[in-house]
């Protein structure tokens, strides 16, 4: 499992908080397993797997209750 947290800018999204490893597969259409990193910035998601690399909007992610 990898961590989720650690923002390299000053501000951070307030729709952070939505970002989970199941959504980000559910939108990359790839497995949990293959997620090795994600790096919050103040407008994207950074999404680092074994065989991607993608910037995701903040929008893209659905809230999750």
């Amino acid at each position: 499992m990898i961590t989720i947290g650690k923002s390299k800018s000053n501000s951070v999204n307030p729709l952070f908080r939505f970002v989970t490893e199941e959504a980000v597969a559910l939108l990359l259409k790839i497995p949990v397993a293959e997620i090795k990193d994600i790096r919050f910035w103040p407008n994207v998601i950074l999404v680092i797997s074994e065989h991607l690399v993608r910037f995701v909007s903040y929008a893209d992610l659905p809230p999750m209750a």
